[in-house]
């Protein structure tokens, strides 16, 4: 059971979009907030575990490690187009789903059927919607 260059060429392409870049910096305590992030652009101080939206794509998290604050920001992780493909992005919705996708106007739709492609998504729903806890 081989891939086919078509179910090859999209599994690159959902694999690049659904990796993330993750970066985790030290946050900034305000004198007034203590044991809250603090956002001086926002004017704003997060508890340990809060979300928000930062713009170009990216979440941020503030976290408790050791006593220490810091802010975690995930962005979206590269993506590459194949010949006739390209990354569409819509920046107006919140992360990940303003993340870019791979679209390919012109594939042949009979490459996307098949049994082969079928387990492919299956695994695919499996992996991303079930991940391994990692220790």
């Amino acid at each position: 059971m081989g891939f086919s260059v078509a179910q090859a060429a999209l599994f690159l392409c959902l694999a690049g979009t659904s990796l993330a870049a993750v970066a985790i910096g030290p946050a900034i305590v305000h004198p007034d907030h203590p044991g809250k992030c603090w956002l001086p652009k926002q004017n704003r101080s997060y508890v340990d575990g809060a979300q928000w939206q930062e713009p170009n794509c990216m979440r941020a998290t503030c976290l408790s490690y050791k006593s220490q604050l810091y802010v975690e920001y995930a962005t979206c992780g590269p993506v590459a187009a194949g010949p006739g493909c390209k990354p569409v992005q819509d920046l107006s919705l919140p992360y990940p789903s303003c993340c870019p996708i791979i679209s390919c106007p012109n594939a042949d739709p009979d490459a996307l059927k098949g049994e082969e492609y079928d387990e492919f998504t299956n695994w695919i729903s499996e992996y991303y919607d079930n991940p391994t806890p990692t220790a």
